[in-house]
């Protein structure tokens, strides 16, 4: 459903008419003149002082020299004698205007009210010819259009002359023709700019979705607001008064010289978001002011279209390719942004004078050249962007490695097992007096006479070998799902969460680890003449409360709790026991998958303390396992009487194990503490040994 106005023009020069179906075209040669008398109209009148001009498609400048607030064409054509008794009729094309439509004086039909300014839409129409009319075989078509001059300097692309058909035929054939051939153009044009606003539209949005997603990326944003500006300029342009955008003339000519003032305002707005990052300078913005409130005040009918006909008005709008190329150049060529604009600017200098040239010879295309630089220049952009945005992606992909290496590195600092155990995902997550009760088992490890080591080697050798020490370790706390909690000097303080298997379970697989990568450690130092190390573990589980401490600038991870206390204690004690892992008894309770071996030692009562502590001794990295394995049985008898009370018979006992070499230090410990009970004998004795000092 196209609307088109339909116009028809008489000029000097006969046309013959010698057939009504198909009709006779009548274009060519007419003459035109703007203004306005009622004499125009009479087929006496003498119009050869009239401007030339070729309709349809005639040339531009004769067409904007006809016009002015009135437009009149006129032609006279010649019918052949055998056709003057027939249902005459004449059909011209699009016009923005309304129209009326004469022959030989006599008024035969129109379009609108030339008065009034009524509009009408764009349609094909025919208009039936009186029979008296042509009797005589001569005829003078004239036309009477309300051209609204303004706007053809507004939008010199506008068709305000008859655009085709322009017929003579036979009623109602000649109508329909008309009808069709207005709707066929008016089609093609539809097309032509369908597929124009289907690109415009998928790259608008696109963009904006773009932005939506990012939105730091605000140049994304005023691109997409740029083609939608476009896109709305060109639907007014190709579309008016038709059945798609069914705007009168003057609208029109005032909504889309709205959307092109407003193209040039948005465009300023990307191109210092797109290229700098940044909103434009005081100068720039007051340009896009003064853009912005020439379209506003185009809104006004009367006033908005004098004033965008001023010279000064006219030069604001076209400054603005000028003086974007002239800051593009003063911002250099190395940037690619830069290159994309220049390369769109480049497209739009060379579509101008292809646009010139067709108006000049009149060639009419589906799609003109202006409209195709606006979609190449879209397309360059819209290239550039998604280089642009390629390059974001390299840069967060280049940041985001840069942030793993960074957590990797905190890692190290915070272990992702404390995170685990606080509940939280990432360190950013931790705030001070972060808290959480957990069940755990707590390992504590030393090297023994590290200090007096220390003298001997110097801080240099000194951090080289705890740091060689400590690689060792680490590995064997991760293979039995621990985490490294602090490092105490040469010491070690580690947790085992409870997960696919028993925190105890791990720690005892931690701990047997440990003492065997030492035993690997002292061979190395044994081949370099270095004396071997010795270290105590002690590994004891229950509940405890993990979370942060500090005063809010600096935090540290730590733990709370009596089985925090007891662990440390357990590994002093190895010492006392000369022994190289002990475990409490608690530990003994929950192993699940591990069965170690075993030594009970003691049960001891630590001081301030009312709860008995067991003591279990590893034997599996003992370095007299043997000799420990094969006396088990008797350390076990003298033991029982020992808790017993017997300090007599566990005396014996305890003395019988010692004759063996090499000396047993837990058996050499209890039978010293026999003769001391023998001694000074304890009131309710219940088998437990009160330590008296920590």
């Amino acid at each position: 459903m196209l609307v088109v106005a339909l116009l028809f023009a008489g000029l000097a020069g006969d046309v013959d008419v010698a057939s009504l179906d198909p009709p006779t075209d009548i274009g060519g040669q007419w003459r035109c003149t703007a203004g306005d008398d009622v004499s125009f109209r009479s087929a006496a009148f003498d119009d050869s002082s009239w401007r030339q001009a070729h309709f349809p498609d005639g040339d531009g400048p004769l067409e904007k020299a006809c016009a002015g607030d009135f437009m009149w064409l006129r032609k006279r054509i010649t019918v052949a004698p055998h056709l003057r008794d027939q249902p005459l009729g004449v059909a011209v094309g699009l016009v923005d205007g309304a129209y009326e439509v004469f022959v030989d004086g006599v008024l035969v039909g129109g379009d609108g009210d030339i008065d009034d300014r009524v509009y009408p839409p764009h349609r094909g129409q025919a208009f039936a010819v009186p029979r008296a009319v042509v009797e005589d075989g001569v005829v003078v078509i004239a036309l009477r259009v309300r051209t609204e001059a303004p706007l053809f300097d507004v939008d010199p692309g506008r068709r305000i002359i008859p655009s085709g058909p322009m017929l003579v035929g036979l009623m109602p054939s000649v109508d329909n023709r008309a009808a069709s051939a207005v709707e066929a153009t008016i089609a093609q044009r539809a097309l032509g700019f369908l597929a124009m606003s289907l690109v415009f539209s998928f790259i608008a949005l696109y963009h904006i979705l773009l932005w939506f997603l990012r939105p730091t990326l605000k140049g994304y944003l005023w691109f997409g607001i740029t083609c939608i500006l476009v896109t709305s300029w060109l639907a007014v342009t190709e579309l008016r008064s038709t059945a798609y955008i069914p705007l009168d003339p003057v609208t029109a000519g005032i909504v889309g010289n709205v959307f092109g003032t407003l193209v040039n305002a948005a465009f300023i707005e990307f191109l210092w978001r797109f290229v700098k990052n940044t909103t434009p300078t005081r100068p720039w913005r007051i340009y896009q002011g003064c853009l912005v409130v020439v379209a506003f005040i185009g809104l006004v009918p009367v006033v908005g279209l004098q004033l965008t006909v001023l010279p000064p008005v006219i030069l604001l709008k076209i400054a603005m390719p000028i003086a974007g190329l002239t800051r593009l150049l003063t911002w250099g060529v190395r940037s690619h942004q830069v290159r994309a604009l220049i390369v769109g600017f480049v497209i739009g200098a060379i579509a101008a004078p292809a646009q010139v040239y067709l108006v000049k010879t009149g060639v009419q295309l589906p799609v003109s050249p202006g409209e195709v630089s606006f979609l190449c220049f879209m397309v360059v952009m819209a290239v550039a962007l998604a280089a642009q945005f390629t390059q974001t992606l390299t840069d967060v992909d280049a940041k985001n490695a840069e942030l793993r290496e960074t957590n990797a590195s905190i890692a190290r600092f915070v272990p992702f097992g404390f995170l685990d155990a606080l509940g939280r995902q990432s360190v950013n997550e931790v705030k001070r007096g972060d808290g959480r009760a957990r069940e755990m088992a707590v390992m504590f490890c030393d090297i023994r006479g590290f200090t007096t080591m220390t003298e001997a080697l110097g801080p240099e050798q000194t951090f080289a070998l705890i740091n060689d020490y400590l690689a060792r370790m680490e590995p064997e706390i991760y293979k039995g799902s621990g985490f490294i909690n602090q490092y105490l000097g040469d010491g070690i303080m580690a947790l085992f969460p409870t997960g696919d298997r028993s925190g105890a379970d791990g720690g005892v697989v931690a701990a047997i680890g440990m003492c065997r990568a030492l035993e690997r450690l002292n061979q190395e130092r044994a081949s370099r003449g270095e004396a071997p190390l010795r270290i105590g573990i002690g590994l004891h589980t229950g509940p405890l409360m993990i979370g942060t401490i500090g005063g809010g600038e600096q935090l540290d991870g730590g733990v709370i709790g009596d089985c925090v206390n007891a662990a440390a204690r357990l590994e002093g004690m190895t010492k006392m026991y000369a022994a190289q892992l002990l475990v409490s008894g608690d530990v003994v309770q929950k192993l699940e998958k591990s069965r170690p071996t075993l030594r009970h030692l003691d049960t001891v009562r630590a001081k301030g303390k009312t709860e008995a502590l067991a003591i279990y001794e590893v034997l599996d990295v003992d370095p007299h396992q043997a000799r420990k394995a094969a006396t088990l049985e008797r350390f076990t008898e003298a033991q029982r009487q020992y808790r017993a009370g017997s300090f007599e018979a566990a005396l014996r006992g305890f003395e019988g194990i010692m004759a063996d070499p090499p000396e047993d230090g837990a058996a050499r410990l209890l039978r010293e503490r026999c003769h001391q009970l023998m001694l000074y004998p304890p009131k309710d004795w219940d088998g437990v040994y009160s330590l008296s000092s920590k």
